[in-house]
């Protein structure tokens, strides 16, 4: 069981948020607050004028570092759609860290450096298991109707679940399963002081109806659980830190995005140290000025030997 912070709720099936707390995998808050001070640091002084750190081709699901207008930050992001406007392209972008889908013009889309991927994507895609929704389906010809199960959720169930997970003051969840794009979990509220399971609870209030599972499902799921990442042992080195909380499959699909940057980043690492190394004089004068050269100088050096071990 671990507690969850819920970033964005769309339905039983698809909602949002992470894991709080420690542990080797769960980092807290201040490493991506530090993450996020850094990636300000380097893409507002840079984006503008070092064209390495644009990507040479754009696409659907690749991997980048972008500018949210909303947050007024640099934010990392993976490319769900390309727009093309009248005299400019949009790309839809979703915020791994956040759990938001937000329109950027192309010039604010910059490559993701590796050394801005050591923490795992924070927002987690999550769904109720072992639940399928139910609709009232009315025969006219017999004069009847029944409760029969459903492929989507409708208003009332969302909206049932939504001031459920509004009302409460903890949210726990145990892993059930590792689905294609999501996290399979029994999820628990609690509302004054009554720790309630939120599966059992659109059960009972004619939300939903369990869904059957046979022994070979079953036999997966006791798999999956063993393997899942989510046990917050120590990481392999062969598994992408950004991605180690993503389901496993996913892992595979981005795996071609990351080849991606990784190799684009490459070709950054050198301009990059060298610009900065290049400014540090300039950039030290204006900066005593306002007693912070200390804090930006010791930044740089970090960021540039980031870039240099990896």
């Amino acid at each position: 069981m671990f507690e969850v912070f819920i970033l964005k709720i769309e339905n039983p099936w698809c909602f949002w948020g992470y894991i709080k707390g420690g542990g080797s995998i769960v980092k807290n808050e201040m490493e991506y607050k530090e993450l996020q001070s850094e990636m300000n640091l380097f893409y507002n002084k840079f984006h503008r004028n070092v064209d390495d750190i644009k990507p040479s081709v754009l696409e659907e699901g690749q991997v980048c570092a972008v500018y949210c207008q909303e947050m007024k930050s640099w934010c990392r992001a993976v490319v769900k759609a390309i727009i093309s406007c009248t005299d400019y392209f949009l790309a839809e972008c979703f915020l791994v860290d956040y759990a938001r889908s937000v329109p950027v013009k192309t010039d604010r889309i910059c490559v993701a450096l590796e050394s801005f991927m050591r923490l795992p994507y924070r927002a987690m895609k999550f769904r109720l298991y072992g639940t399928k929704p139910v609709t009232l389906r009315v025969d006219y010809f017999n004069d009847s109707a029944a409760i029969v199960p459903a492929n989507r959720w409708d208003i009332a169930a969302i909206h049932y679940f939504q001031n459920l997970l509004n009302a409460t003051t903890m949210v726990e969840a145990k892993l059930c399963a590792v689905e294609e794009d999501s996290f399979d979990v029994d999820l628990y509220v609690t509302i004054k002081e009554e720790k309630i399971c939120v599966n059992d609870d659109l059960v009972a209030k004619k939300f939903a109806v369990y869904e059957a599972l046979n022994s070979t499902t079953i036999s997966a799921v006791e798999d999956q659980k063993r393997e899942t990442p989510l046990s917050l042992e120590p990481l392999s080195e062969e598994i992408n830190p950004a991605l180690v909380l993503w389901p496993m499959l996913l892992q595979a699909k981005e795996t071609k995005a990351f080849e991606t940057c990784a190799s684009a980043s490459d070709d950054v690492k050198k301009t990059t140290c060298n610009n900065l190394q290049e400014t540090d004089l300039a950039s030290e004068e204006t900066e005593s000025v306002s007693g912070c050269s200390i804090f930006h100088k010791g930044l740089k050096l970090k960021i540039c030997k980031n870039l240099k071990i990896i």
